[in-house]
């Protein structure tokens, strides 16, 4: 088994598409840095001359690309985070049956073994694409604000007492910063499988890509309609954003953790691949 999961992990990072996906994470990052980081921190004598109490100083938890949603270049990025994780090896199962380089692979090992190692490269690709540009921002911001913890009572922020990890982000923010990080990759690897489990069961592979990425947004459509926008991924993945239930993310992952598993089993592993 291990020498399938190196080959996928091989072929799941060493890919055009993976550099594709990491330099356009990365180019949004740097964009969103240089359109509100950099103006904040030329202010920041101006900040620091203000009556104390009256204005916030800027810091990278209140201003980086997780918590700007003034930015198109933040906006940008959460939006095409389905797609840019499901970009580098999510449809690579599709390919794979197209190309007839899974009958290759069975007849030399057990089907479980390919699939988990599948699962493994997806995921591992997916995770770094989306953390590598979060990461990359955050430590740009950080160069460049003071990091210093948010203030409650300046009201620069919209987390409030009913946030979930509101405590934290007040008096840990870099742990509630890290959680968030962790967080993205985490829903990252979770569109990827979508792309994944849906692979065989499409004629095209484009309609796989991008299956991830139009759920997404008809899902955002749906409850912006309902009034109840902290139920899409879009926002409820920053950090900025007020967080009031847990069930919401748990939801999620158990909804497509649960569909991977399952259509792995029954429609991959039971299936006959020839």
């Amino acid at each position: 088994m291990f020498k399938i999961f190196r080959l996928e992990l091989y072929r799941s990072i060493f890919n055009i598409r993976f550099l594709v996906a990491l330099i356009t994470g990365c180019t949004l990052s740097i964009l969103q840095y240089y359109h509100t980081v950099i103006p904040l921190s030329r202010e920041l004598e101006i900040y620091a001359n203000a009556d104390k109490g009256l204005i916030a100083i800027p810091n990278p938890y209140e201003s980086w690309i997780e918590a700007d949603f003034f930015c198109s270049y933040s906006l940008a990025f959460f939006l095409m985070l389905p797609l840019l994780a499901a970009f580098p090896y999510g449809i690579s199962y599709f390919n794979d049956m197209k190309s007839g380089y899974i009958k290759s692979i069975i007849t030399r090992s057990k089907k479980t073994n390919y699939y988990v190692s599948k699962c493994c490269a997806i995921s591992i690709s997916a995770f770094l694409v989306i953390v590598v540009p979060l990461l990359l921002n955050f430590f740009l911001a950080s160069t460049k604000l003071p990091l210093i913890a948010p203030d409650v009572s300046t009201s620069a922020s919209s987390i409030r007492q009913s946030s979930v990890l509101w405590s934290i982000y007040y008096s840990h923010p870099l742990l509630h910063t890290m959680f968030f990080i962790l967080l993205d990759g985490l829903f990252a690897v979770l569109f990827a499988f979508i792309s994944f489990i849906i692979s065989d069961i499409v004629e095209h592979a484009i309609v796989a890509l991008l299956f991830p990425f139009i759920l997404n947004v008809f899902l955002l459509a749906i409850f912006d309609t309902l009034n109840y926008s902290e139920a899409s991924s879009i926002y409820f993945l920053r950090s900025g954003w007020e967080i009031s239930y847990w069930y919401i993310i748990i939801a999620y992952i158990v909804a497509i953790l649960g569909a991977t598993l399952g259509v792995c089993y029954f429609r991959k592993v039971k299936k006959d691949v020839f």
